[in-house]
């Protein structure tokens, strides 16, 4: 089946792609365990190290060194939209911001109602009274 992506073309004043990233934490600890410590950072690299693997998936790999490699640059469709990356936005740092997080299932929510049938000015007042409830919501952590 003939198949293809591309990144958006600018709609407005600027590039913009949303995006998101997985994050490794490794907590701050005054007496660390030097060998879990490589253990953890072995774990990281391996991850890293495996970007092709998620790059197959779909991913845009934000390690350089895949990124840029000729094997990346030979996947189709999916080395056809990595100039995305150049252009991120990134959801504001907010509680309750991210994929999958309240934000886009509120906008979600309130931007199907637009397609089913009621007014943009309803829809994006739902989503704005959504976005208030939340900004009013004291941080959960």
């Amino acid at each position: 089946m003939p198949f293809n992506m591309v990144p958006i073309p600018k709609i407005f004043e600027t590039d913009a792609t949303q995006a998101d990233s997985h994050t490794f934490v490794i907590p701050k600890k005054a007496n660390r365990d030097p060998e879990k410590l490589d253990a953890a950072l072995t774990f990281i690299k391996g991850m890293l190290d495996r970007s092709y693997t998620w790059a197959q998936g779909g991913h845009v790999p934000s390690w350089l060194p895949v990124q840029k490699s000729e094997k990346y640059r030979k996947l189709e469709p999916q080395a056809n939209y990595a100039s995305a990356a150049n252009n991120v936005a990134r959801d504001p740092i907010i509680w309750f911001s991210g994929s999958g997080s309240d934000l886009e299932n509120q906008a979600g929510a309130a931007f199907q109602t637009v397609f089913g049938g009621t007014s943009p000015e309803a829809g994006l007042r739902q989503f704005r009274d959504a976005m208030e409830h939340f900004l009013d919501t004291p941080s959960p952590v």
